[in-house]
């Protein structure tokens, strides 16, 4: 009878042993889940971003440095908001959490903003792509408006195109 008692606890701890390596295991490949999940969700955050920045790179470029015609494309679209500093060389479009249009900024997850500049030679375009954040002064100038897409926290992506200036 000792034997058996013996066996059966030794089958126990076995069983146990498998029990927490199957836990362990588990555990793990949870992690793995999740991490993927976020991946996956920061780059499709990249290649929007990649794709919006194109969008407003192909048409400045295309017609020699002239940002009138990307704010024509886009200053009858839903998500095409004004800024306190806005002017004829910024746009700012606001997007959902799925990419689509919204219109106003409180509503927006993701913004793109562009800024053109010039000087003799050279027409400039700076383009932000940033999470939305939503405490943004109503005073904000340009400089801080920047500023704040540019902090680790809400920016993805950021592109500056330059195209010379034919004279």
């Amino acid at each position: 009878m000792n034997k058996q008692s013996s066996r059966s606890s030794l089958f126990l701890i076995e069983l146990v042993l498998s029990i927490f390596f199957f836990i362990i295991a588990a555990a793990i490949c949870l992690q793995l889940f999740v991490k993927t999940y976020f991946l996956s969700r920061e780059t499709i955050e990249i290649n929007q971003a990649v794709l919006w920045s194109q969008n407003l790179a192909e048409p400045f470029l295309g017609d020699m440095g002239d940002y009138s015609i990307v704010k024509e494309l886009y200053s009858d679209k839903d998500c095409s908001m004004e800024l306190s500093f806005s002017s004829n060389n910024h746009l700012l479009l606001c997007f959902d959490k799925n990419w689509n249009y919204v219109d106003s900024f409180v509503k927006s997850y993701y913004v793109v903003f562009s800024v053109n500049y010039k000087d003799e030679s050279f027409s400039y375009q700076d383009i932000y792509i940033a999470k939305s954040p939503k405490s943004v002064p109503s005073d904000a100038s340009y400089n801080d408006f920047t500023d704040l897409l540019c902090e680790k926290d809400y920016q993805i992506y950021q592109l500056s195109v330059k195209k010379f200036l034919n004279s």
